[in-house]
């Protein structure tokens, strides 16, 4: 209003969309609502949004056209297109994730002492270590978790930094709890370089 005041209008009469700036100007399809326990002039936009970036919010009340407000949206400026997310359940204290070259999942779950393998879809392949997993590699609370060039899996796992196969059979392993060199305590975090080959672990 005029006076600064909230304007309240029947829903009928409010028309909102949101356009994306610099990203073919095609309007984004709103709904606007309201609801008992909102002030009167309070309405709520709701819609699908596909892009990031700045967005110009067009109002119309009764046809008339309010002047533009911008909006940013701040979702990841790498990703131009927000895709559905997939949840995946019953994991045990999940840490640790990376994905093999054949898209295939790795998590490790800190209570149940094991890594899950889990497909593109999400569902799960197998277990390495845990009780009933494949392998004969035994964790005790697996954290950080990688893959070498070579295809093999580095676990950080309590003080120490294991090796195994992609079969869960172990490689190598080494570290002892202290502060010396290849000393650990409690490892969180694992990583390879791919252009080194070296790899970092977060202690």
């Amino acid at each position: 209003a005029p006076d600064s005041s909230l304007l309240s209008v029947p829903l009928s009469s409010l028309r909102c969309s949101l356009v994306p700036v610099g990203k073919g100007d095609q309007p984004i399809h709103t709904t606007v609502t309201t609801t008992s326990t909102d002030p009167g002039g309070v309405y709520r936009i709701q819609c699908n949004l596909s892009t990031h970036g700045t967005h110009t919010v067009k109002v119309q009340v009764y046809g008339l056209h309010f002047v533009d407000t911008s909006l940013d949206i701040p979702f990841n400026p790498y990703l131009d297109n927000i895709t559905p997310l997939h949840t995946v359940t019953e994991l045990n204290h999940p840490w640790g994730v990376c994905v093999s070259d054949d898209n295939h999942v790795m998590i490790t779950e800190c209570k149940s002492h094991c890594v899950t393998i889990l497909d593109k879809e999400g569902k799960k392949v197998k277990s390495l270590g845990g009780e009933g997993g494949s392998g004969n590699v035994k964790f005790n609370s697996p954290r950080g978790i990688a893959i070498t060039p070579d295809k093999f899996i580095l676990v950080s796992d309590n003080h120490r930094i294991q090796k195994i196969s992609m079969d869960g059979y172990r490689i190598a392993l080494f570290g002892e709890e202290g502060s010396e060199p290849l000393q650990f305590k409690d490892p969180a975090g694992i990583a390879i370089s791919s252009i080194t080959g070296q790899v970092y672990i977060a202690d």
